[in-house]
C-alpha cells in the first residue's frame, strides 16, 4: 500500500534507553587502537591511523526524534519531510561511513533519484559521509542500477542511492551496498544503534564526480 506503519516490536528510541558508550568495548576488541583522553568517557576519542572514532552524547536531538520504523529489512525509507531531517540524514551518512570504514573500506558511490527531496538529502548525506574520511564518487541523478554498476565497475567498497523506489512522491530513503552485498536486516539496525550511541569515525573525505 506504500504506507509505513510502526510495529511495537521494532522498538522506539524515544522510549528505549540509549545504548551505552562503545569506546571501551571497541578498545578491548582491537588492542592496536589507542584511546586518547578527552575528559569524561562519553566524549572520549580513539584513533586508528589518521582517523578517529568519536563518541558524542546519545541524548542528541537526532536520537530523540529518530523513528525506528524507517529502518526496514532492505532499505531505510520514510516520508522525507517528516522522517528524514537534515540532522538525521547527516548522521545516517556518519553511521554508514563508520560501518564501511570499520570494514576497511575507503571509497563509496553516491547517487540520487529525481524526487524533490533528493537534493536536500544528498547534501546532508554527503556531509556525513565526508566527516568519516571516505572518498565519494558522486554519480548525480541516476537510477539505482547505475549505482550498483558503478560500485562493481570501479571496484569501489560500497554505494548508496537516495531513492523512494516505487513509493509515493513524499517518500524517500536509502538503498545501500557494502563489499558487493546489499545492506539488510541486522546491518541496517546496526546503523540505527550507532546513531543512538553517537559513536562515529572521524576523518576528512573528498568528492570525485563520475
Amino acid at each position: 500500500s506504500g504506507v509505513d506503519r510502526h510495529r511495537p516490536d521494532e522498538g522506539d528510541p524515544r522510549r528505549d534507553p540509549p545504548r551505552p558508550a562503545a569506546v571501551l568495548e571497541i578498545a578491548h576488541r582491537h588492542p592496536l587502537i589507542r584511546q586518547e583522553p578527552a575528559g569524561a568517557l562519553p566524549l572520549g576519542r580513539i584513533t586508528i591511523g589518521d582517523s578517529a572514532i568519536v563518541h558524542v552524547p546519545p541524548d542528541s536531538a537526532t536520537s530523540r526524534h529518530m523513528s525506528a520504523h524507517i529502518f526496514r529489512q532492505y532499505d531505510i525509507r520514510g516520508v522525507a519531510d517528516r522522517d528524514l531531517s537534515d540532522e538525521l540524514t547527516r548522521d545516517l551518512g556518519r553511521a554508514l561511513g563508520t560501518f564501511l570504514s570499520r570494514l576497511g573500506g575507503t571509497r563509496i558511490a553516491i547517487g540520487r533519484d529525481c524526487r524533490l527531496s533528493s537534493p536536500r538529502l544528498h547534501g546532508a548525506l554527503t556531509e556525513g559521509l565526508l566527516e568519516t574520511g571516505l572518498t565519494l564518487v558522486d554519480i548525480g541523478v541516476s537510477p539505482t542500477p547505475l549505482m550498483y554498476f558503478t560500485v562493481f565497475d570501479r571496484d569501489l567498497d560500497g554505494g548508496v542511492q537516495i531513492t523512494g523506489s516505487h513509493n509515493p512522491p513524499q517518500y524517500n530513503g536509502l538503498k545501500m551496498v557494502l563489499g558487493g552485498t546489499t545492506l539488510s536486516g541486522p546491518d541496517i539496525q546496526e546503523l540505527r544503534k550507532r546513531i543512538e550511541s553517537g559513536t562515529f569515525t572521524e576523518g576528512s573525505g573528498k568528492v570525485n564526480t563520475a
